[in-house]
């Protein structure tokens, strides 16, 4: 691992289903992160907000399923709502 590449989660879920009808990678490991999240500011008014942070009041945020998926070695890391959206398009995108 080089400096500036991202770790693996420690306490990821790994997913451990059969993924030869769903996944076109055949040999990597998806691991499915329920961590894997981003904060986002949650606040009715954006510019009031950012005028009280300045002042070092607290503000309120909130976390968001990351849409990020990270490709380290013959893993494929993301968060599960992630996973479960791309198993649903590809199903429905499926050619029979």
């Amino acid at each position: 691992m080089t400096l500036g590449e991202p770790r693996a989660p420690r306490n990821s879920l790994i997913d451990h289903e059969v993924f030869a009808p769903i996944n076109p990678w055949r040999g990597i490991e998806i691991v499915r992160d329920p961590n894997m999240t981003e904060r986002v500011l949650h606040a009715r008014s954006p510019a009031r907000a950012k005028r009280r942070a300045a002042l070092g009041h607290p503000q309120h945020y909130r976390e968001i399923p990351s849409r990020t998926a990270y490709h380290l070695g013959n893993r494929i890391i993301m968060h599960p709502a992630l996973y479960d959206e791309m198993r649903r398009n590809r199903m429905e995108n499926r050619r029979d």
